[in-house]
């Protein structure tokens, strides 16, 4: 949790490749529930 704290305070700044995995995730929120099913 505290890495979490810390981007949304700006204070840490996750790696090109999370950062691309989000962007995908919001474009094409049904990948996530493809991935949990």
């Amino acid at each position: 949790m505290a890495t979490l704290r810390d981007w949304e305070q700006g204070r840490f700044t996750p790696p090109g490749a999370v950062l691309y995995l989000l962007k995908i995730t919001l474009k094409h929120p049904e990948l996530l529930a493809d991935l949990a099913a």
